[in-house]
């Protein structure tokens, strides 16, 4: 289990991750509670509030995290993670990185790369 702890308000699951959770597992686990209990996740990981509801798209969820991270997106995402990201998303990441001057971690990097070779 990636939980810490996790309690129930208002109707949404508030997760705690243990440290050093995978954002994958995190994300995995949280869709699994909030599909089964039919309600809203939220995770704070990071300095990112990540909001999951049953329909969440785990992988998209979890490339905006990384988006998150570079400060490309806000570090609030949605549970309806954009999926596939548009070519005009793409763009608009690849030209704040550039003026940033900053290299994407790994895994961003590698979905922008995977785009671009289609």
């Amino acid at each position: 289990m990636v939980f810490s702890s996790f309690d129930e308000k208002d109707g949404v699951i508030l997760c705690d991750t243990e440290l050093g959770a995978d954002i994958e597992d995190v994300v995995n686990e949280a869709l699994g509670l909030a599909r089964h209990q039919m309600q809203e996740a939220r995770i704070e990981l990071n300095g990112v509030s990540l909001r999951i509801e049953y329909f969440t798209i785990a992988d998209a969820l979890a490339r905006d995290y990384y988006r998150a991270l570079n400060g490309l997106i806000p570090k609030t995402i949605d549970p309806k993670c954009e999926y596939p990201l548009s070519d005009e998303s793409i763009a608009s990441d690849k030209a704040k990185l550039a003026a940033k001057k900053l290299r994407p971690k790994s895994s961003l990097r590698n979905i922008l790369i995977d785009k671009d070779s289609r």
